[in-house]
């Protein structure tokens, strides 16, 4: 059993991806394999986001390994062919060639997910029964505490603006983990301000990726 706490840790929005390298093929896999023209110049511990036609994988976020012109993206299992049609998912990985730190930050709340329900009541039941339907939105709130010269104020802007996908990596040290979503950015740098506490403004990320993918790693 380990037990981790988040204090260290920072948080990064991706600042350039690379061209979108397509694949025609993946596997059904527990690390799914995607083949490339073997042109490409990836190499192993990069990190990419991912766009398929399996809706499951689409903008998730991943370190890949690489053998030759066959890339297998780590921690995404694909193996369930009833969720994952087989020859569904073609698309394309982009590298993430760059990170800008969220610094700063004063809080972090992660939000949504939960399972939502609805009842029904057969005529003869004598008590209702509850079913799962579908989990609400995650979303990322952070607080920060202002400083209008730090460098990710251009890039939180432009990312408000244009409501592109960036990539977000969150590197834990108490746990050795790199962990890794995708989504849309807001950005409100209206300081708060109250007396006798430090200025703070917010930032928010509508996650797109169906969940996070967590990599271990050893100093």
């Amino acid at each position: 059993m380990a037990i981790s706490l988040p204090n260290g840790a920072t948080l990064s929005a991706s600042t350039l991806l690379a061209t979108a390298l397509a694949f025609s093929e993946i596997s059904n896999a527990e690390n799914a394999i995607v083949t490339l023209e073997d042109t490409h110049t990836l190499k192993t511990g990069d990190v990419v986001l991912i766009k398929s036609g399996w809706s499951g994988i689409n903008q998730l976020v991943t370190e890949i390994e690489v053998t030759g012109d066959q890339i297998t993206l780590k921690g995404v299992d694909t193996s369930n062919t009833n969720r994952f049609n087989e020859g569904g998912g073609i698309g394309s990985i982009q590298k993430i060639e760059g990170w800008t730190e969220i610094s700063q930050i004063k809080d972090i709340d992660f939000s949504g997910g939960e399972q939502q329900t609805t009842e029904v009541q057969f005529l003869s039941d004598d008590k209702a029964r509850q079913i799962n339907t579908y989990k609400s939105p995650k979303a990322v709130k952070l607080t920060i505490v202002h400083d209008s010269t730090l460098p990710f104020y251009p890039l939180m802007r432009k990312a408000d603006e244009s409501q592109a996908i960036h990539a977000i990596k969150m590197y834990v040290p108490k746990a050795s983990e790199n962990r890794y979503f995708a989504g849309t950015i807001s950005f409100d740098d209206t300081p708060t301000s109250k007396q006798n506490e430090a200025e703070t403004i917010s930032a928010g990320i509508n996650v797109e990726s169906s969940r996070l993918t967590f990599h271990k790693y050893s100093e």
